[in-house]
């Protein structure tokens, strides 16, 4: 793959290494196009035998061999086309199977600074804009080129002066055409631009229309919407007024041009200089000329647009993946941890430093709540945890094992992950509980599902593990979706789960009956909360405090109480003493 993600130093080369069209397919359309061109070129010359047959006997065989070659053009023109259309989507696929597989690999960080619409135009849009170039205009290029230089030859054959004339007179009005075809150009990549921005806009509004509602932005996001249409409409009006110029002067040159050929070919054929059928024949040259001219140029217009598109695309395919730095010794597969430990980690995002020397551990048969102001450090130490993020400096540890010698999605698999906002898929209960494993026995999901207080409410869908939970969930109420989620984590069977504010969303019962399951739980896996609700930091074995990204205690709920003047006030804060404990 070229390097290169300027635009403008892409050359036709970096496209066809990219999309990696079939060099069959290509061919094999190639030479059928070709072929079709050979024969379109052959009937002008057989209808001006039969022209000049007009005033003898007419050669039937002649009109039979007009129609036959006709019918044989049309054939092979469908065929090409067809393996064409094949060979795009051929290409569109390899373009989105090499996005994908890159934007998968792609690092937390990127996300951060690329929005995930903007992703999904790269995947749709761009995609089909390069694959129109490296097929159906590429063939158009070559046919093009091919009937334009054997219709020059053949005009020559036919009568020299007017040719001449021809040449002379044609590429006049590249001087016209090229100009607009940059102009077009242009316009074609701000448009991409802006679908990218409507693509970004309307999916962000759709999957918060509860809050736009909620908060009455109906209107505001009607005139954010009406001002990116517009956008869009007046760089439509911009391309019209184009085509609206560069169409009537095509037409008029295209007119003008035969008007003359018309007259020189009438005093030719009156001075005996060539016959009538010489005349229709070259004034049918005249279009295979004109044609060449114009679809070469439109090739250079969709250039220029794929440029555009394959420029984006690039920038998502330079990207660097997620690291897999391996020492020597680097491990290969799955192994059992009992003991994760952070030692003296420091991390920053940007200039902004988060973390400060931080080292603490937890084993397997240990709940641990992690407290701390919001900005403290609690996510980003998720986050470092489970390889979204690399530290800047320290070590994590799975036993004697460090993260440095663990390849990410191999270190992820001791961890299962509770998110605070129960990001679900739409599908079925099932395919939730079960989202990323391949073999798991009814048995298993149940008693996942019994774990997390779950199993009951699914049993009162209306199909059970099969009912569908809508778009992100949207059928269930927030306490059933942390439930699925917390679940899903179970079911995993890591070594350590990680849960941040997974109870903020259920009610009492709820709380108490899953922090009676997470004590049987971390019998076989450790347990790290973030949580606020007292109620559930108290009845776990240690609690970790976190202040300005520096742990500031370390232990149980009565010592801290006594040693550390912020865990102190946030139990104060709640209304709370160390006796109520």
């Amino acid at each position: 793959m070229n390097d290169n993600s300027n635009g403008s130093s892409l050359s036709f080369v970096d496209i066809i290494k990219t999309t990696k069209p079939s060099k069959i397919l290509f061919f094999s359309a190639s030479v059928l196009s070709l072929l079709g061109c050979v024969i379109s070129l052959t009937v002008p010359l057989l209808i001006e035998r039969l022209i000049d047959q007009l005033k003898s006997n007419i050669d039937i065989k002649l009109i039979v061999w007009i129609i036959a070659f006709s019918l044989l053009e049309s054939v092979a023109s469908s065929i090409s086309q067809f393996l064409l259309s094949v060979s795009a989507e051929k290409v569109i696929f390899n373009l989105r199977e090499a996005l994908w597989n890159k934007t998968l690999q792609l690092p937390m960080k990127y996300y951060q600074k690329n929005k995930s619409e903007e992703l999904v135009s790269r995947l749709t849009n761009d995609t089909t804009t390069v694959a129109s170039i490296v097929t159906d205009e590429m063939v158009d290029l070559i046919s093009s080129f091919f009937t334009l230089c054997v219709s020059i030859v053949i005009l020559l054959f036919l009568d020299i002066p007017m040719t001449l004339a021809l040449i002379i007179v044609v590429p006049l009005s590249l001087f016209i055409i090229i100009p607009f075809g940059k102009r077009f150009g242009e316009i074609a990549y701000k448009s991409q631009d802006r679908i990218s921005e409507l693509t970004m806009f309307s999916s962000q509004i759709l999957r918060n229309i509860k809050i736009v509602k909620s908060f009455g932005a109906e209107t505001k996001e009607l005139q954010s919407g009406k001002d990116k249409f517009y956008s869009l409409y007046k760089l439509g009006v911009k391309s019209s007024i184009l085509n609206a110029v560069i169409g009537p002067f095509l037409g008029t040159f295209g007119f003008l041009l035969l008007i003359s050929v018309v007259g020189l070919g009438a005093l030719r054929v009156s001075n005996g200089d060539i016959s009538i059928g010489k005349l229709v024949a070259f004034i049918i040259y005249l279009f295979q000329v004109i044609a060449p001219f114009i679809n070469i140029n439109m090739f250079f217009t969709s250039y220029q647009e794929a440029k555009g598109s394959l420029k984006r695309i690039f920038e998502i395919l330079n990207e660097d993946v997620e690291p897999d730095h391996f020492l020597t010794n680097s491990v290969k597969n799955k192994n059992s941890f009992n003991t994760l430990i952070l030692s003296h980690i420091t991390f920053s995002y940007h200039e902004e430093q988060v973390l400060k020397d931080i080292s603490f551990h937890v084993n397997k048969g240990e709940i641990v709540a992690l407290i701390g102001e919001s900005g403290a450090g609690k996510s980003t130490i998720f986050n470092l945890i489970e390889r979204f993020y690399e530290p800047q400096s320290g070590e994590m540890y799975l036993d004697h094992v460090s993260f440095r010698e663990v390849e990410p999605g191999l270190w992820r698999q001791s961890f299962s992950y509770v998110p605070q906002d129960s990001q679900l898929f739409d599908g079925t209960v099932k395919d939730n509980i079960t989202y990323g494993l391949s073999s798991v026995t009814e048995e298993e999901i149940v008693h996942a599902a019994k774990l997390a207080n779950a199993h009951d409410f699914i049993l009162a869908l209306p199909d059970g593990y099969g009912s569908e939970i809508g778009e992100y969930g949207n059928r269930l109420s927030s306490g059933q979706k942390q439930r699925i989620a917390i679940a899903r984590a179970f079911l995993r069977k890591p070594d350590f789960i990680l849960m941040d504010e997974s109870t903020a969303n259920l009610d009492s019962e709820s709380e108490y009956l899953l922090q009676d399951s997470l004590k049987h739980l971390s019998e076989h896996v450790g347990v790290i909360l973030i949580a606020h609700r007292l109620s559930t930091i108290m009845n776990t074995d240690r609690i970790l405090v976190l202040e300005n990204g520096k742990i500031t205690g370390d232990g149980k709920h009565e010592t801290l109480y006594q040693t550390n003047a912020y865990y102190r006030n946030l139990i104060q804060h709640q209304g709370m003493n160390k006796n109520q404990s």
